[in-house]
């Protein structure tokens, strides 16, 4: 089934990179995993920017307000610095900013899409009327 690879399974400690792939209800089984006796039980996430309603955003909210035993330390690339390279670092901006842009259009476009839908379907509408 769906847990059968970690049912039974009892661990002290879990690392997930890029949890936001992972849906709540893993999460939740994953963690119940977490009861290894005699070690210390931790868990590290290292997540990309998830949606608002993403289990990640509930469980770790950006004000800092997590649940007990739980700690959020939120990062940039900025942070790494250091280790990724200025010329890493400005071509990730360059990238961003183009699909921040082809974002934009794609938003523009669709918004003319539906405004141009309701005129249409308000003129078809008057026609009927009239």
């Amino acid at each position: 089934g769906r847990f059968s690879k970690f049912a039974g399974l009892n661990v002290a400690g879990i690392y997930l990179d890029q949890p936001e792939e992972i849906p709540d209800d893993i999460w939740q089984a994953l963690k119940a995993r977490v009861s290894q006796v005699g070690f210390p039980q931790m868990i590290l996430l290292t997540p990309n920017p998830p949606a608002q309603d993403h289990w990640l955003a509930r469980e770790f909210p950006d004000d800092g307000r997590c649940q007990p035993g739980y700690r959020y330390i939120r990062t940039t690339v900025y942070d790494n610095r250091k280790v990724l390279g200025e010329q890493y670092i400005r071509e990730l901006e360059a990238a961003l900013a183009v699909a921040d842009s082809a974002t934009a259009v794609r938003r523009a476009a669709k918004a003319a899409a539906q405004k141009a839908w309701r005129r249409n379907r308000k003129a078809k509408k008057d026609q009927t009327n009239d």
